[in-house]
């Protein structure tokens, strides 16, 4: 995949995910966005090669720092390669900005090895997470992840970071 494409799509995915989110929650959103980036698994696998441990170790130096759409494309294209998924969701909606955590596998793939059947801007994945309480019908806020981390305790965090 070229860079400009991977752009387009993380573009276009972002435009769709905000539509999406909008449907469904009762938030005004930033039209300013940042994002965070997150590996899937905090462990280095037997399966990946040389180039997806490099691009592994990479991204884990970015894990929780805000990053801007430039920086995304430039940590996440690699010689025409991409991560084989990105889980794309609205991590947090601000008057200053809307966050977007991408959620990303390690494992890195060219343009036509991507399911571009399943999803309509390879190697995005448009998602919503639902808050466990959401009642059907009814718009949700978009920051009930953010809320219930800074309910939890200094303990809590710890053991959420360690567990990642």
């Amino acid at each position: 995949m070229t860079k400009d494409k991977f752009k387009d799509n993380l573009n276009g995915a972002i435009d769709s995910l905000m539509g999406l989110t909008r449907t469904l929650c009762s938030n005004s959103f930033s039209s300013k966005y940042r994002f965070v980036v997150r590996p899937n698994i905090g462990t280095v696998d037997s399966h990946l090669d040389r180039d997806e441990i490099l691009f592994d170790s990479q991204i884990v130096t970015y894990k929780n720092k805000y990053l801007t759409d430039e920086e995304v494309i430039d940590l996440l294209w690699t010689n025409n390669k991409v991560p084989l998924w990105i889980n794309t969701s609205v991590w947090e909606a601000t008057d200053s900005w809307t966050t977007v955590e991408l959620l990303t596998s390690r494992r890195l793939r060219t343009e036509n090895e991507l399911n571009k059947i399943a999803d309509q801007f390879p190697p995005f994945h448009i998602q919503v997470p639902l808050p466990i309480d959401r009642v059907e019908g009814e718009k949700f806020d978009i920051n009930w992840r953010t809320r219930k981390l800074k309910k939890q305790g200094l303990w809590e965090r710890i053991k959420g970071i360690v567990a990642e």
